[in-house]
């Protein structure tokens, strides 16, 4: 990968036995990247996406049984190599309800 260089992120949810309404996602970014100023796509119904300086963070309610998606881009701004971390959501009022990428 190259400096400037532009790549997808994709999330994708499922809810197997019921829906799960009120979940966090949290995705922090790798250093060295940056998010590209659009709107984050898919098919997860989000009520509000946050874009910080070091993470995506989105609400939403997630359907049961099938494959939802959060897709969003980032920059390479900075040359090296970096970790990138895992993606994880977790429901905001039943904490117990929790994913990792």
């Amino acid at each position: 990968m190259r400096l400037g260089d532009v790549v997808e992120a994709v999330i994708t949810l499922r809810a197997y036995e019921r829906a799960v309404e009120d979940v966090v996602v949290v995705d922090l970014l790798p250093a060295g990247f940056a998010l590209e100023r659009e709107a984050p796509t898919g098919t997860l119904n989000t009520q509000a996406v946050e874009a910080r300086g070091d993470r995506l963070i989105a609400f939403a309610d997630v359907a049961p049984g099938r494959d939802q998606t959060l897709t969003y881009r980032l920059r390479a701004v900075a040359a090296g190599s970096f970790a990138v971390p895992a993606p994880y959501a977790q429901a905001m009022y039943a904490p117990a309800t929790t994913a990792r990428g």
